[in-house]
C-alpha cells in the first residue's frame, strides 16, 4: 500500500511537469508569435514607407522627365528662332551691302550727271550770250538797212534798182538768219528745261 501512493505522486508529478513544460512551450510559442506579430508588423510600416518613397520618387522623376521634355521644348524653339535671327541678320547685312554698292554708284553716276549739267549749262549760257550778241548786231543791222531803205524811198534817190534789190536780198537774208538763230535759241531754251527737268527727276530718285 506504501507503494501505491509513491506512484500516484510521481505520476502527478510527472503531470505537473508535462503540464508546466506546456505552458512554458504555449507561453514561448505565444512570445515567438508576438515577435513574428511585431516582425510583421514593422516590416509593413517599413514597406509602406518604403512603398511611399517609391510612389514619391516615381513621381518626383515623371516631373523631372516633364520638365526635362519641356526645358527641350523650348530650346529648340529657341535654337529655331537664334538661326532664323541669324539667316535674317545675315541677309539683312547682304542687302545693306548691296544698297550701299548701289549707293556709291548712283553717287558717282550723280557727281557725273551732275558735271556734265553743269558743264552743259555754262556752255549753254556762253551760247546764249554769244547768240544774244550776235542777234543784237544783226538787229541794228537790219533797222539801219530799214532805216536807209525807207529814207531813200522817201526822197527818191532809189535810181539804182540794183542797189535796192541788193539791200533787199540783204534783208532777206538777214531776216532769215535771224529767224535761224531765233529757232535755235528757242530749241536751246527747250533743251536746257529738259535737261533740267530730268536731272531733277533723276535727283528725286536717289
Amino acid at each position: 500500500m506504501a507503494a501505491f501512493p509513491s506512484v500516484f505522486e510521481e505520476r502527478i508529478r510527472q503531470m505537473e511537469e508535462t503540464k508546466n513544460q506546456r505552458v512554458f512551450l504555449l507561453q514561448t510559442e505565444r512570445e515567438l508569435q508576438d515577435q513574428k506579430t511585431r516582425l510583421l508588423s514593422s516590416n509593413l510600416v517599413s514597406l509602406r514607407n518604403a512603398e511611399q518613397r517609391r510612389l514619391l520618387l516615381e513621381k518626383r522623376t515623371a516631373e523631372f522627365g516633364a520638365m526635362i521634355i519641356a526645358k527641350k521644348s523650348e530650346f529648340m524653339i529657341l535654337e529655331t528662332r537664334h538661326r532664323e535671327a541669324s539667316e535674317q541678320h545675315r541677309s539683312l547685312k547682304s542687302e545693306i551691302a548691296d544698297l550701299k554698292q548701289k549707293l556709291v554708284v548712283m553717287e558717282i553716276d550723280y557727281r557725273s550727271k551732275t558735271s556734265e549739267m553743269e558743264v552743259f549749262v555754262a556752255d549753254v549760257r556762253k551760247y546764249l550770250i554769244s547768240s544774244r550778241s550776235e542777234i543784237q548786231t544783226l538787229q541794228t543791222q537790219i533797222n539801219h538797212l530799214r532805216s536807209v531803205i525807207e529814207q531813200m524811198e522817201k526822197t527818191d534817190e532809189c535810181s539804182n534798182n540794183s542797189e535796192i534789190i541788193g539791200a533787199e536780198r540783204r534783208k532777206i537774208e538777214l531776216s532769215a538768219i535771224k529767224q535761224n538763230l531765233e529757232q535755235t535759241l528757242d530749241s536751246n531754251y527747250r533743251l536746257k528745261s529738259l535737261l533740267q527737268n530730268q536731272l531733277l527727276q533723276f535727283l528725286g530718285k536717289t
